[in-house]
């Protein structure tokens, strides 16, 4: 048999992607997978599509929680598998994804987690970017996200001695990377898998707090401040000139409208 796959499914007030979120792994053609629902209390009819799907689940459970920390780990406690994989209600993943992500770490005996490629859509579904790492991520993790957190599976040893820490509300992911790295638990990167999910979420809204916590957590783990304040200057002024680009090319774009508007009732009159 199989070793147990544990997907944590993760969900509050994702009424639009949640459906594609739990078909995703409903369908995977893996077949030990134990799926377990988080969902923070929702109230924008994200219960009523769960309530579709729960015959599917071995844990469903509705409440408020204190944030996504908080709720990720409730359903790691939860789990029981020999992996785990963390998905959010944006996310989606092909049906061989279980299987591949397995079977590439079962050969790797030296990594405890793998991950892969995470592809972006906007909210109509429109491809936007790939996101890849490299050979070099593991020494790069130290200043920056250098992993895709969407696309990755756990073996239970990474969660033996703790969890998601609920001081960092939006980095949370980035902090247990150092923390895994920081216990030797290392990982390995595959091109072979591949995630996708949706722009919008949780971690570009508070895009700016995230670069705080990213920075709070590689001084935490003895990153070089110097270093570690550069990348984030960078970063940040990264952020910052793709938001008032895209507000440039919004104000362009109304300009370009109320003109040709003009020109149409001129044409009438």
């Amino acid at each position: 048999m199989n070793e147990i796959v544990s997907i944590v499914i993760v969900v509050k007030n994702e009424v639009e992607t949640v459906e594609r979120a739990l078909i995703s792994i409903i369908e995977q053609n893996y077949n030990n997978i134990e799926i377990i629902v988080i969902d923070g209390d929702s109230t924008d009819g994200t219960k009523q599509i769960l309530d579709q799907y729960k015959n599917n689940f071995r844990i469903y459970i509705s409440e408020k929680d204190s944030g996504p920390s908080d709720a990720i780990n409730k359903g790691i406690k939860n789990s029981t598998g020999d992996y785990v994989y963390l998905q959010y209600a944006d996310d989606w993943v092909p049906f061989d994804f279980i299987s591949k992500s397995v079977n590439e770490l079962q050969g790797n005996k030296n990594s405890q987690y793998i991950f892969g490629i995470a592809e972006a859509f906007d909210k109509k579904d429109v491809y936007k970017f790939q996101s890849k790492s490299s050979k070099k991520f593991y020494k790069k993790l130290k200043y920056n996200m250098t992993i895709n957190s969407t696309t990755v599976l756990y073996k239970r040893i990474c969660f033996e001695e703790r969890m998601y820490s609920s001081y960092y509300k939006i980095a949370n992911d980035y902090e247990f990377f150092l923390y895994l790295k920081s216990k030797g638990l290392r990982g390995m990167y595959s091109e072979n898998i591949i995630t996708q999910y949706r722009l919008g979420g949780y971690s570009s809204i508070y895009k700016y707090r995230a670069r705080r916590e990213i920075l709070k957590a590689s001084l935490q783990y003895g990153a070089n401040g110097i270093v570690a304040l550069s990348y984030f200057i960078y970063h940040t002024f990264k952020l910052i000139l793709n938001d008032v680009l895209s507000v440039t090319k919004t104000r362009s774009l109304l300009k370009w409208i109320i003109l040709k508007f003009k020109e149409v009732n001129e044409k009438i009159r």
